[in-house]
């Protein structure tokens, strides 16, 4: 008797698009041992996965490094995988910056630059972060203040 899981009375994951039905994919059928995707919660980061692993430079520089995982090849998977990711990420809007950074400044206040906070974190390590994030701040509210200006 075994002990393996199964999948009785789990419903039925739909099939995830294969990469050659994305912007230059590949079909991962297209290899003989393609391992299959997952059926489980991880069927979201092995699309996306997938899809940049079948983009043409990315799949170029896999390629090389399965032919020769000596030298640099890895490195070029890297690199170029982060270059793929880098054409894909959107612009960071001023006004979610801004708003951001006063959420995160309000937090960071409230949490280690009390009266309390000071006296048991005076040393000059904590004060000088304590610095610098208020000058930033300042900056921040600069970078607000002239945006109307025709500079945000």
């Amino acid at each position: 008797m075994t002990n393996a899981p199964t999948r009785e009375g789990l419903p039925e994951l739909p099939e995830a698009p294969h990469s050659a039905d994305l912007p230059g994919g590949v079909d991962p059928e297209d290899y003989e041992d393609a391992p299959p995707p997952p059926s489980d919660a991880a069927q979201g980061e092995w699309t996306e996965a997938e899809r940049i692993a079948c983009h043409d430079d990315v799949d170029d520089a896999l390629r090389d490094f399965a032919a020769d995982s000596t030298g640099d090849n890895g490195t070029m998977v890297i690199r170029e995988v982060l270059r793929y990711l880098r054409k894909q990420s959107q612009p960071v809007r001023v006004d979610e910056l801004e708003q951001e950074w006063a959420d995160a400044y309000a937090a960071f206040k409230g949490a280690f630059d009390t009266p309390a906070e000071r006296r048991r974190r005076g040393d000059e390590y904590a004060t000088d972060a304590r610095e610098r994030l208020r000058k930033f701040d300042e900056l921040m509210e600069t970078l607000a203040a002239h945006k109307g200006e025709g500079n945000g």
